[in-house]
């Protein structure tokens, strides 16, 4: 729905606003990473992960934090990456084609990837609560396996556009 002019300003704003928040989710956590309690498929490997956390109030201290500013990063980036399958959509490919359908599909898909992370952040906060029981070790590895597919899906169609793109204009000598 944005114009060109429009949607080159969003894109710049989302780039800036997605990396500084993504700075404030860079947390000290030892010796798991998020990830690693994100998937975690049964609540013994979440329990060992928090109880190593637990033992270093710093990690402990660092997760809830991260998931704090997560909340905004979920925003930032499914936004960011909705507008750059848009973008690549309409840049490369006809209205109407396969391709710009694909890439507008992926666009909402984006955001049910940040609906996804909403879920498995439900999770992972009822875990770090004290709750490390069915279901949510497994509604937060599902929710981020689900997640990391679309994400994936997205930056796949987004990086091949760009090289779409790129073959083209060094072919036709545009670049």
């Amino acid at each position: 729905l944005l114009p060109g002019t429009w949607r080159i300003l969003a894109l710049v704003a989302l780039v800036v606003l997605t990396t500084i928040v993504a700075l404030k989710t860079r947390q000290p956590l030892k010796p798991f990473s998020m990830v690693a309690l994100e998937l975690a498929a049964n609540s013994e490997a979440a329990k060992i992960i928090i109880e190593r956390w637990k033992k270093d109030d710093d990690s402990l201290v660092a997760a809830r934090s991260l998931q704090y500013w997560d909340n905004y990063l979920i925003l930032c980036y499914s936004t960011l990456l909705a507008l750059v399958c848009v973008i690549i959509a309409d840049w490369l490919y006809p209205l109407g084609s396969t391709a710009n359908f694909h890439g507008k599909l992926l666009a909402w898909l984006m955001w049910v990837a940040g609906v996804l992370d909403y879920v498995e952040n439900y999770a992972i906060n009822k875990m770090l609560a004290g709750l490390i029981e069915d279901p949510w070790p497994k509604v937060s590895s599902l929710s981020a396996s689900l997640k990391f597919m679309l994400l994936a899906a997205g930056v796949v169609y987004i990086l091949s556009g760009i090289l779409v793109r790129v073959v083209k204009g060094t072919a036709t000598g545009d670049n």
